[in-house]
């Protein structure tokens, strides 16, 4: 697998990526093709994110009707440390036989998480993480996390909370609503031994604890204390209210983001200023679209 690295948005680091070869493509794709038809039957309903009919959009609509149609007050923001380069890839394979049958595609998810990575000529071994780029890597990944976090949430944690607790997570961003302060502080403390056992850590500078929803709201307007909000997927989120007057959550466009946004498409329209106007419209529409 080739090593390669794209630069972070906003930021000064770049994102390593693992090109495989175009004969490895293939397989994983069609590997992957069959981990995702799995998938489709075993994630739970707020992992949004690397299925079918997912994306950031369902996400966004998920945890809407979490905290508006339910009694949520505080909401738990949590994002894995490293992203998927942090994964463990003993805990990884042993979510893949734990439901996959055949032995030819366990074998085949094994190699290809200790093929190594080739970067200046040099073969470095893979200790840890799935690399992104391979049609397999957001597959596993999800895997991974849906027995360690998602099933763990659902079976084992929400039981014994003594109100309302749902979870959305989408990619390696995930937030936990609660009815109680109460739940939400204890889930914060039995959330790092659980990691610790699947070798996940989450990042301390983006994980945290808000009063947020149509409670929090009430008691916010009452008790005469500033309104919090939140973020996922890089949208700041907030309680607002709509044309009827009831509650629900707004969402806006992060303004680092929308300044990047608008530089990139002025030096769009820098570069193609002297093209013909047709030429010009279709680069302007697929801009528009994102692509």
């Amino acid at each position: 697998m080739r090593r390669t690295s794209l630069p972070k948005p906003g930021k000064r680091a770049l994102r390593p990526l693992g090109v495989p070869c175009i004969g490895d493509r293939v397989l994983q794709r069609s590997v992957a093709d069959v981990l995702t038809a799995l998938d489709a039957q075993d994630l739970l309903p707020g992992s949004c994110g690397g299925r079918p009919g997912g994306g950031a959009h369902r996400a966004l609509a998920t945890r809407h009707a979490v905290i508006a149609g339910k009694p949520v007050s505080w909401i738990s923001e949590a994002d894995l440390r490293h992203g998927f380069g942090s994964l463990d890839h003993a805990w990884l394979l042993r979510c893949v036989p734990h439901r996959v049958g055949d032995p030819r595609l366990v074998r085949l998810s094994r190699r290809w998480l200790k093929a190594g990575v080739l970067e200046d000529g040099r073969i470095a071994p893979s200790e840890e993480g799935v690399p992104p780029g391979g049609s397999l890597s957001v597959v596993l990944s999800h895997r991974s996390l849906h027995a360690g976090l998602d099933l763990w949430f659902e079976r084992v944690v929400t039981p014994r909370w003594q109100g309302a607790a749902s979870l959305v997570r989408s990619s390696d961003d995930c937030v936990v609503c609660f009815q109680s302060q109460t739940d939400a502080q204890r889930f914060a403390q039995v959330l790092r031994k659980r990691l610790t056992k699947c070798a996940l850590a989450f990042e301390p500078s983006t994980t945290r604890l808000v009063a947020f929803g149509r409670c929090a709201e009430r008691d916010a307007k009452r008790y005469g204390q500033r309104r919090e909000t939140c973020t996922l997927l890089g949208l700041p989120l907030s309680c607002t209210r709509n044309r009827r007057g009831n509650f629900k959550v707004g969402w806006r466009t992060d303004k680092a983001r929308l300044r990047r946004s608008l530089a990139k498409f002025h030096q769009l329209l820098q570069s193609m200023r002297h093209a013909p106007l047709k030429d010009q419209a279709e680069q302007i529409t697929q801009g528009l679209r994102g692509h």
